[in-house]
């Protein structure tokens, strides 16, 4: 299944965003990230994540924010862990997540159903872990159209993916 650019984003569409792209965004890492995430906080387009995106998001600006004050050499949670001073002490990832869960993209919750959906999705389609949970939470809430950089989406029917083109 092709892809569509983030900028093609039609106004007042329910978008699913996957936490590559907000991370991105707030890392400043892609402009095209950036605008959509601004499109969202002014709901000229409207986001849509689950808590276990939200996860991802966490973890990955915590690791960011080590790395960027080189506490550790890269981004991996290997070089993080058994450093408890450090992690204390990481504040400007939090700062992010946390406007991020003021802001008007709505959180979706996931339960059992989904769990049990995103296996059949994995079995259907081969979709990791994280990526078929994202599909299971979309469909359940009716939702098309996902802001993602990861092509794997691309295999299941009945998404609109769109991409950034400046990656």
């Amino acid at each position: 299944m092709p892809y569509a650019s983030l900028r093609s984003i039609p106004e007042r569409t329910r978008v699913f965003l996957d936490s590559n792209v907000l991370v991105y965004a707030i890392t400043r890492r892609s402009g095209e990230c950036c605008i959509l995430l601004d499109r969202c906080y002014q709901e000229e387009v409207f986001g849509f994540v689950s808590a276990e995106v939200i996860h991802e998001v966490t973890h990955k600006l915590m690791l960011v924010e080590a790395a960027d004050r080189r506490f550790i050499a890269e981004e991996r949670a290997s070089l993080l862990m058994g450093k408890p001073d450090i992690v204390a002490g990481l504040r400007w990832y939090w700062n992010e997540v946390s406007g991020l869960l003021v802001s008007p993209i709505l959180v979706l919750e996931t339960g059992q159903a989904e769990w049990e959906a995103a296996q059949r999705i994995r079995e259907g389609h081969g979709l990791l872990t994280s990526d078929s949970l994202i599909a299971a939470t979309m469909a359940r809430h009716r939702l098309t159209g996902l802001a993602t950089n990861d092509r794997a989406f691309e295999r299941v029917g009945g998404l609109t993916v769109y991409r950034p083109t400046d990656l």
